[in-house]
């Protein structure tokens, strides 16, 4: 005769327990797989991790939300070209470019053309290397006013003139 309560006390155990954790598993799977789901049909591209790195593809993307990490999104790329009067060469204008929105801690290979009146007047490259935000305030060359200059990082490009 005790064998029936000790049986079904074992039995109601396991029930017991897994009704008292089954709310706390529902709700972190929940808010993990809302992350994952941003990941889904290419939107893996659009996201990078909270270090700044980006997705090889959407399953990297899609186990790194559903583990807990943190999606941040990918600022927009664009290049600027600043001027500002030498202080170094005088009579001429110190060109920077300025980087926002690319990959966090890589080297790139800046090129550019110097137009002047329309006519190619010469070619170069410099090396850029962003930040951990993937921002960059680089000194390229000095250079005189009017003159037009092209310059390319990465598939993205600016076309200024020169006024400092």
């Amino acid at each position: 005769m005790r064998r029936v309560p000790f049986v079904a006390a074992a039995a109601a155990l396991p029930l017991s327990l897994g009704l008292l954790f089954a709310p706390v598993a529902t709700a972190a799977a929940a808010g993990n797989s809302a992350a994952a789901q941003q990941c889904e049909d290419g939107g893996y591209v659009n996201y990078q991790r909270t270090d700044g790195s980006r997705f090889a593809n959407e399953g990297a993307c899609t186990s790194y939300a559903a583990r807990g990490g943190g999606l941040v999104p990918i600022p927009t790329r664009s290049i600027d070209l600043v001027f500002a009067p030498s202080t170094r060469f005088p009579g001429l204008c110190d060109v920077f470019a300025e980087l926002q929105g690319f990959a966090a801690n890589t080297f790139y290979l800046a090129s550019y053309d110097l137009y002047q009146d329309g006519e190619f007047v010469d070619g170069q490259g410099a090396p850029v290397t962003t930040d951990a935000s993937g921002s960059a305030n680089h000194f390229l060359f000095g250079s005189i006013e009017g003159v037009t200059i092209k310059l390319y990082i990465d598939g993205a490009s600016v076309t200024e003139v020169v006024d400092c």
